[in-house]
């Protein structure tokens, strides 16, 4: 099955940071979720997460890990 790992691409996309928690993700991209440590709301963060990662990446011309 493949994966998805968000913390894996945001080291390739955001190289040299402390942590890539998801805490610390949803601050660096600027993502509001009304709670953590629920399922809904951390799914819709990484969702979100992801998506700006993926924009990263092309503004960036960065190879993402398959």
């Amino acid at each position: 099955r493949d994966l998805l790992c968000t913390v894996k691409l945001s080291k390739k996309i955001l190289p040299g940071k402390p942590s890539y928690n998801l805490s610390n993700l949803k601050k660096y991209f600027e993502v509001q979720a009304s709670v953590s440590h629920r399922a809904e709301a951390d799914a819709r963060a990484t969702a979100e997460i992801f998506c700006k990662i993926h924009k990263l990446h092309f503004e960036q011309n960065v190879i993402l890990p398959s």
